[in-house]
């Protein structure tokens, strides 16, 4: 009886992590950035990174309702954004050349935004999520 309980448990932890499977690695952390809309300019800082999933924290400074929107090779857009609030757009953003408006306020300059080749994987990186 002895004998046959360890042979089943030799085969039982002989199976276990015997397959062999490629892992896909895991995607850049998400990078964080911010932009404000102001009465003559939108600005954005930093306006230069690597590309992959982007976290954008945008203040409407003006005393207008706007609506902050990336266009270039990714299109991004947010919800209206009352006077003097703040929201976030998370969206993964493509290597190539950008402009960061704001919609429903006259007079407000563009900001250039430059992302350039993918950031590196967060795989192998502790205490990461």
């Amino acid at each position: 009886m002895t004998a046959c309980v360890v042979v089943l448990a030799g085969i039982g932890i002989g199976g276990c992590g015997a397959s062999d499977f490629a892992n896909q690695p895991r995607a850049a952390i998400p990078y964080e950035t911010t932009a404000s809309i102001g009465a003559k300019a939108v600005n954005i800082s930093p306006d230069r990174f690597g590309a992959g999933i982007t976290v954008i924290t945008v203040a409407n400074l003006t005393s207008d309702p706007a609506i902050f929107a990336i266009k270039g090779p990714t299109q991004a857009e947010s919800g209206t954004i009352q006077p003097q609030a703040v929201t976030t757009i998370k969206t993964t953003l493509e290597k190539g050349h950008y402009q960061a408006i704001a919609k429903g306020v006259t007079g407000v300059k563009p900001a250039t935004l430059s992302i350039g080749p993918a950031r590196n994987t967060s795989q192998n990186q502790l205490l990461q999520p």
